[in-house]
């Protein structure tokens, strides 16, 4: 195998394609004036699933790092028009699922015969149109380890309503709740993405291998990015020069985003402040 070959991550772009490609076609059959709305709408979200994957390009994400975004909205209130995705369609491809536990508040359980009680997040596909009036919509849909989709749509409102099934149906709040969960993940990575101290570095793909792999029927190699934080020097943990006599204690600072006196967005990951010190202070967070 060769060295290009083995150093590639395994993405799952293709594969959302092959699984929903054959689904989709057969939409057309499918007879949706009797079938329950709640059912309509899942189909409407694989089909826009598969065809937001047959345009998206990926951009590997740190899961870690998609974990921890989520305490720091509470200090972002930006709003979302300044932030646009590198590509008009993006799948931000976690480097390691995320427990479907660890993001919604209510794992929801799939029907048999694909019940599943512990599914994983492997992606998010992200996409932004401008509509008629001018507005910026947004769109997240999350892919799941079991081929499920959980998919949002909101304009650049943060107080919009967002869509459901059937807003009278057992659990409708629990849905409710999972998609404002899955917004503000894509709210997050968005601003992230758009932090002036990120860069997103390209791995093409090997010209090479792929005409080869053409020329045997197989599918050409996707490019990726890879989601990179670029600290400087002193950024982090640093003392202050003058003014004040700083803490008297160490203690941690949660990753948080930082507006620049320019306008511009940075992010600060977790540290710990007062490095001098022996005594170390662990912060205590309210936990509801």
């Amino acid at each position: 195998m060769s060295a290009a070959r083995s150093s590639r991550p395994p993405l799952i772009r293709a594969r959302i394609v092959e699984m929903l490609g054959p689904l989709v076609a057969r939409a057309s059959e499918w007879p949706l004036s009797q079938l329950p709305r709640a059912d309509v709408l899942s189909m409407y979200d694989l089909v826009a699933t598969y065809q937001l994957a047959c345009q998206a390009r990926t951009i590997l994400f740190s899961t870690e790092q998609a974990l921890a975004l989520l305490p720091a909205l509470d200090r972002f209130t930006a709003a979302l028009a300044e932030h646009r995705l590198p590509f008009p369609v993006t799948l931000l491809q976690f480097t390691t699922p995320i427990a479907e536990a660890d993001l919604l508040p209510y794992p929801e359980i799939l029907p048999d015969p694909v019940a599943v009680a512990d599914d994983r997040i492997l992606a998010l596909l992200l996409s932004q149109d401008e509509t008629q009036e001018g507005a910026l919509l947004n769109t997240a849909g999350a892919w799941f380890q079991s081929g499920a989709v959980n998919r949002v749509a909101w304009p650049d409102d943060p107080h919009a309503h967002l869509r459901l099934p059937d807003p009278d149906a057992p659990n409708a709040d629990h849905r409710l709740a999972n998609k404002i969960a899955l917004r503000a993940l894509a709210i997050a990575c968005i601003a992230y993405i758009n932090c002036e101290n990120i860069t997103l570095d390209h791995h093409p793909a090997d010209a090479k291998l792929n005409r080869s792999r053409v020329s045997k029927g197989k599918k050409p190699f996707d490019d990726y990015y890879v989601c990179r934080l670029v600290t400087r020097r002193g950024q982090e943990g640093s003392e202050p020069t003058k003014g004040g006599s700083g803490p008297g204690h160490r203690f941690d600072v949660r990753g948080h985003f930082r507006r620049l006196p320019d306008g511009r967005l940075t992010w600060v990951r977790a540290h710990q402040r007062g490095l001098v010190h022996e005594l170390y202070v662990p912060s205590v967070r309210k936990v509801e």
